[in-house]
């Protein structure tokens, strides 16, 4: 497992049976989209950490959004 690290200090770590997402401050919201812009999933977890299972295609966007920051990304699964 390789992390990949944002500017905003968001580390996405690939693991077999999904996306684990760790930030810096508290996560007030993980919404993931697929390739058309449909909303799949909307997670308001609350803390630091995220861990997201059961994607259905291959590539998705990501719209995290913490106290500080929000980042959009790409993700190739």
């Amino acid at each position: 497992i390789s992390p990949e690290q944002e500017a905003s200090g968001i580390k996405l770590l690939r693991q077999s049976d999904g996306l684990q997402i760790i930030a810096p401050d508290r996560i007030k919201q993980v919404e993931v989209f697929n390739i058309s812009g449909t909303k799949m999933l909307d997670v308001q977890p609350e803390d630091n950490q995220c861990f997201l299972s059961n994607f259905s295609g291959k590539i998705h966007i990501l719209r995290i959004r913490t106290e500080n920051a929000v980042v959009v990304k790409k993700l190739l699964l």
